[in-house]
Order: structure tokens, then C-alpha cells, then sequence
């Protein structure tokens, strides 16, 4: 079996406790074979990514490592490709894979499957720095925040659903999955819709595993193979989840 580890919302950089707090967390944090970050690995500015990474890396040094990205991952950002060409260095530099990005899903040991998901972040109206970055995430360039705000919203949701379907056309082909997001889909305001989990768990396979966080509440769900977690981590109280595939 595969020993997972489930962590996120780490926030590093978010107040001047956080970075000590992160790095006791991350010493503490127990051996792995397969590291799931959900995103939010930072908090405010891009300049974080380095000393977390590497908090990370020097951890976890014979274990995959995985991600995907958070809202708050592309806060800081003022020119959208170099930025993300800079973090994309540094994951390569800490051997930490970007699983959203790469648009397919990571087979491990034939039949276990992981994929990326970016969710649906939902909210029409996106709070604090959400809507000067995340539009850039979405369409890779600057767009006016004030009269595309519905465009913001809707794109996002095409974007996120067409990746929910295709993930569900290629669950049946593994015996076991997981799908690692950062939005979880609940009622939270910011979630992805409930019925998302519906259209997840209604595969049967041996297991199913949807590995999220962004709300900061803890949350394990189980129903017969399918299995969602949110590790809960809140600002300066990281938390983690174990798990075996």
C-alpha cells in the first residue's frame, strides 16, 4: 500500500508567527510516500514561495510530492507569465509537481491514479485580493475587475466543470483515485457545488479519494469507496491528514 499524506493552507508569509510555525509543522510532519499539498502553500506575496519549498523539499526529500494551486498562491503577482514561469523554477529546483497543471492524471503503480483538479472558486463577488490576482490565473492576462465580474465568475465555472466531467469520463479506467483540489465541493460560499460530489462518488471502484481544503474546516466524509478530506488547517494551525491506497 501507498502512504499518503494530506496537507495546505500552510498561509507561509501571513503574519510573523506563520513561518516558524510552518517550519516546526513541516519538521513534525511524519514520513510519506506521496505528499498531497492543496494549495495556499503562501499568503501575500510571491517572494514566499522560496523558503516554504524548500521547508518542503529538505522534509520530504524521497517522497513524490504533489500539488496544485490555491487562490492565495498567485497573490503578489504583477506580471502573470514571469511570475509563474518563476514559481514553476522553483517547483522544478524542489521537485515538488504541479498535478493541475500538467492535464493529466499521474498513474502510480498501474492502477492508482492521481489527478489535479482546480475546482470552482464560485463567489460572484471575491473578496480582498482574490479578484486583482486569480483573473490572471483564469485567462493569463490582466482583465478589468469591474465590468467582467460576472465573465470572472462564468469562466471559471465552463472552465471547472468541463475538467470535472473529464475527470469522471476517466475514473472507471483505475481501480483506485484520488483527485487533489483546492476548493472543496460544499455549500461553503466559496466552494464547489454540492452535487459535484455526487458526480464524483457515483464511480464504483475500490476507492476514491478527493483530497481538498480552502475552507479551513476540517471535514471527513466516507460513503462505501468514496472517501472526501479537508485537513482543516486555519492561519498558524496547520493540520494533516494520513491515508493509505
Amino acid at each position: 500500500m501507498i502512504d499518503f499524506l494530506h496537507i495546505g493552507d500552510l498561509h507561509y508569509g501571513f503574519d510573523d508567527y506563520t513561518p516558524k510555525i510552518v517550519e516546526t509543522f513541516i519538521q513534525d510532519l511524519p514520513d510519506c510516500d506521496v505528499l498531497l499539498i492543496s494549495g495556499d502553500i503562501i499568503s501575500h506575496k510571491q517572494d514566499q514561495w522560496d523558503a516554504v519549498l524548500k521547508l518542503i523539499h529538505e522534509k520530504f526529500q524521497k517522497s513524490l510530492k504533489i500539488m496544485v494551486m490555491g487562490n492565495h498562491d498567485y497573490w503578489g503577482m504583477s506580471n502573470y507569465q514571469k511570475d509563474m514561469n518563476e514559481v514553476m523554477r522553483l517547483l522544478k529546483q524542489y521537485k515538488i509537481f504541479n498535478i493541475e497543471l500538467q492535464g493529466q492524471p499521474l498513474i502510480i503503480d498501474n492502477d492508482n491514479a492521481i489527478f489535479g483538479f482546480s475546482g470552482w472558486y464560485s463567489s460572484q463577488e471575491p473578496p480582498s485580493s482574490d479578484m486583482d490576482y486569480i483573473p490572471k490565473y483564469l485567462l493569463g492576462k490582466e482583465i478589468d475587475k469591474f465590468s467582467t465580474v460576472i465573465n470572472f465568475h462564468d469562466i471559471f465555472y465552463r472552465r471547472a466543470l468541463a475538467k470535472k466531467d473529464e475527470i469522471c469520463q476517466l475514473l472507471p479506467h483505475y481501480k483506485k483515485s484520488v483527485i487533489l483540489t483546492h476548493f472543496e465541493p460544499n455549500t461553503h460560499p466559496m466552494g464547489s457545488p454540492e452535487e459535484w460530489i455526487m458526480d464524483f462518488r457515483q464511480h464504483e471502484q475500490e476507492r476514491l479519494i478527493l483530497c481538498c481544503g480552502h475552507s479551513h474546516c476540517f471535514n471527513e466524509l466516507h460513503d462505501k469507496a468514496f472517501t472526501l478530506y479537508n485537513h482543516g488547517s486555519d492561519y498558524n494551525n496547520p493540520r494533516y491528514i494520513e491515508f493509505k491506497l
